[in-house]
């Protein structure tokens, strides 16, 4: 079970749940809100595992990945948007988190 989190305004109950609310609406922006400690990231780990190989998540402090591109003399906004333009390439996901 999933502590008191919320997508977009929705109290989640487990899970299965939010990865429903995630199913459904297949593109946009998503809100997680609640506390410090109360298990957003939790719950982001196990929508991977729900979804598999069809999800990706991007990790806060992305500097230490095995990107394609090395970055070291572009800006934080550069490394970025080429990040995330190397993550949207990939053909086989669907679910970004």
């Amino acid at each position: 079970m999933i502590g008191k989190i919320a997508i977009n305004g929705t109290a989640i109950t487990g899970t299965l749940q939010a990865a429903e609310i995630v199913t459904r609406s297949r593109h946009g922006r998503f809100k997680i809100t609640r506390t410090n400690g109360s298990g957003k990231s939790t719950m982001l780990l196990a929508l991977k595992v729900v979804f598999g190989s069809k999800s990706f998540i991007l990790p806060a402090h992305h500097g230490n990945p095995m990107w394609k591109i090395s970055g070291a003399t572009l800006s934080t906004s550069q490394k970025t948007q080429l990040f995330l333009k190397e993550i949207f390439d990939l053909k086989e996901i669907d679910f970004y988190c």
